[in-house]
């Protein structure tokens, strides 16, 4: 697994301005960078119910439930 920062490449359904404004996380950071670390997916079903993920990201989103998963090869965490 590499330590470098997470650069979001691939999106569907967040804003323009989310994306930009989130655009790179470091590993171990956030929900993603939780995910690239321990290589496990984290499901969340309601997301203004969950303390892992941000409340004026919730409401300017209009999240209601996410799912992130690791993209792996051989076990291993693709990376940058």
């Amino acid at each position: 697994m590499c330590s470098s920062d997470l650069n979001l490449a691939v999106h569907r359904g967040m804003s323009d301005e989310f994306v930009q404004n989130n655009a790179t996380r470091k590993m171990g950071e956030h929900i993603v960078g939780k995910v690239a670390q321990t290589g496990e997916h984290i499901i969340i079903e309601d997301s203004k119910d969950d303390p892992r993920v941000t409340p004026s990201v919730v409401k300017s989103e209009r999240y209601r439930s996410l799912i992130c998963l690791p993209l792996k090869y051989r076990e291993e965490v693709m990376a940058p």
